[in-house]
């Protein structure tokens, strides 16, 4: 039997599959809930570190370990994001 599948006190018996379904489906939504707050906790850091005539995408590539054509996308996601927010 796999790991989850065992039922209420440890008996023998699965949950309805339903259950697991239901289980499974509200974990995903806050895994979702999770990444977006992630997303935009990122996002205002990297708009701290953008500063005229200074250069972040190094600094976020080594932060984030990713390559600077990385940096470079998630700095122009900022950029856009802000000029979208600030339209009136």
């Amino acid at each position: 039997m796999e790991p989850g599948l065992i039922g209420p006190n440890g008996s023998g018996n699965p949950p309805a599959h339903g259950v697991i379904r239901a289980e499974v489906t509200a974990t995903l939504t806050e895994v979702a809930r999770v990444k977006a707050w992630l997303a935009a906790a990122e996002a205002d850091l990297v708009r701290r570190l953008d500063a005229p005539g200074a250069f972040p995408e190094a600094d976020i590539a080594d932060a984030t370990r990713c390559s600077s054509s990385e940096a470079s996308t998630q700095r122009e996601r900022v950029q856009i994001s802000a000029s979208v927010t600030s339209s009136p």
